[in-house]
């Protein structure tokens, strides 16, 4: 049978796009969705006062810039426990993320997003509370998406 043949035939040609559907919701979960997981569990990393769900995500390179200066990888570990002591009560809310895959490199990914985070000592309300512009680059490590850069801004900066 020639592959000509082989798409004037309705049930062939159906077959082989029920195949290829098929095969494409076998994938791995769309860019968008992964990282916007990634970047929900570390939120409720932070929130449980957890530090593995937070570094297992930061990429051995990872630089973030922010109204605290810039900081790797091991400044943010040393920033994160500081922040576990400081305060017993940690919320963060997430508002408005948005996933924008590269357009050249398949492996990188940026993403922006709005963090409200609130901190206290187990009161009624929280002692602290800062509004965050989230801007944030993402890079495909080992199956597993990993920030690479972010830039942490005061909303009203």
């Amino acid at each position: 049978m020639t592959q000509q043949s082989l798409f004037r035939r309705p049930a062939y040609t159906a077959l082989l796009l029920l195949q290829v559907l098929w095969l494409s919701g076998c994938s791995s979960p769309p860019i968008e969705d992964a990282i916007e997981q990634a970047i929900r569990e570390m939120a409720k990393g932070v929130e449980e006062r957890k530090a593995s769900p937070v570094m297992d995500r930061l990429h051995d390179d990872m630089k973030i810039d922010g109204h605290h200066g810039s900081m790797n990888r091991d400044d943010a570990r040393r920033m994160l426990m500081a922040v576990f002591l400081r305060h017993q009560n940690i919320s963060v809310i997430l508002t408005n993320i948005q996933v924008t895959p590269d357009s050249v490199r398949l492996d990188r990914a940026s993403a922006r997003f709005n963090a409200l985070v609130t901190g206290g000592s187990g009161g009624l309300l929280p002692q602290r509370a800062e509004l965050y512009r989230m801007r944030s680059e993402w890079q495909l490590d080992g199956g597993d998406w990993k920030l690479i850069e972010m830039d942490a801004r005061r909303a009203l900066e």
